[in-house]
């Protein structure tokens, strides 16, 4: 048999180049709850209504493809009539309408799969008491969305952490998430006094001496930089600014906004043919009527913005003027 074996290798074809997929393929669409039909189940996808993908089922899941990419991935339920539903799949329909989230079927199943720890509805309840039902709702539905970047356990690791300090804010547990990527690697000393000598360059002692005379050794604590005083506490600052816009008999409307710098959300906009200090401050009031999370207020040295509207934004006692370290705001 060997040898015979032997005798008609040469005639055999070769393997093929790619494996076989062993799926069963099919192409639902996806209907106005975010699902396709896959057999007798229904399964969540991210994708909008009336999207057709490619549907994988293999023996243990089934993979959703769009475009060459696998865009959801279930474990394949062999039940009938079941709907399998991934929360973040709709986060960003709950965050329109975070009062759905607590009784969605969504996160009734993730609680079932032992994936919603009791830190997750302890700092839930945290933003709630702070910032209300709705607002803190929305701020709890963000820091799900990171689950999507950083990993279900990266950040479970990093709310368990917040808590454990007593600290119950999204900034917070965005820097524990963070700190991994802004810390850099410690590397060795090495010894470079040859180094100009071995490139062809002769630098005396008195070159050195000359430019290591101007460094000075840093003191005290360093100043923190706008980039990172805008991600630690972009969820607690507003700005507020003009912008004009010509009519049709050439003459200029002044339009007045307020927008939170955490989700670029519009507070606050109001239009004027006379901007002047008592109008601003009334729009101030308007839009900061009741005590918020705000903390920060950002606008620049326009004239208009005098001490009258600097006095009631320090009267409020929970907005701090800040913008020192804008090099592009107005002189």
């Amino acid at each position: 048999m060997g040898a015979g074996l032997l005798a008609e290798r040469e005639f055999l074809l070769p393997l093929a180049a790619e494996g076989m997929d062993l799926a069963q393929t099919s192409f639902p669409t996806i209907n106005g709850l975010g699902c396709v039909k896959v057999l007798t189940n229904a399964y969540s996808v991210p994708l909008p209504a009336g999207t057709q993908v490619q549907a994988k089922i293999y023996a243990s899941t089934v993979e959703l493809w769009r475009d060459g990419c696998c865009v959801a991935s279930h474990e394949r339920c062999y039940r009938r009539q079941q709907q399998i539903l991934e929360l973040e799949h709709y986060l960003d329909v709950l965050f329109r309408k975070p009062g759905a989230l607590a009784g969605s079927k969504a996160l009734e199943q993730k609680r079932q799969a032992g994936l919603w720890p009791l830190s997750f509805d302890q700092i839930w309840q945290a933003l709630i008491e702070r910032h209300g039902k709705q607002s803190g709702t929305k701020q709890m539905i963000d820091l799900l969305k990171l689950s999507q970047k950083y990993g279900h356990q990266k950040l479970r690791d990093a709310i368990e952490s917040a808590l454990a300090t007593g600290c119950c804010d999204t900034a917070a547990v965005r820097h524990l998430l963070d700190g991994d990527e802004l810390r850099h690697v410690s590397c060795e000393a090495i010894d470079v006094g040859t180094l100009p000598n071995a490139l062809g360059f002769h630098i005396s002692e008195r070159t050195v001496d000359r430019y290591l005379r101007g460094l000075r050794p840093r003191t005290g604590k360093p100043d923190q930089r706008w980039k990172a005083f805008l991600a630690n506490h972009r969820e607690v600052i507003v700005a507020f600014d003009f912008f004009t816009v010509p009519t049709l008999t050439f003459k200029l409307l002044y339009c007045f906004f307020v927008i939170e710098h955490g989700r670029r959300e519009i507070l606050h906009c109001n239009v004027t043919a006379h901007p002047t200090s008592e109008w601003i401050v009334q729009q101030l009031r308007e839009t900061f009527a009741e005590a918020g999370s705000h903390r920060y207020v950002i606008f620049d040295h326009d004239s208009k913005f005098n001490v009258d509207v600097i006095r009631l934004l320090t009267a409020t006692g929970s907005l701090r003027r800040s913008f020192g370290f804008t090099p592009w705001a107005n002189r």
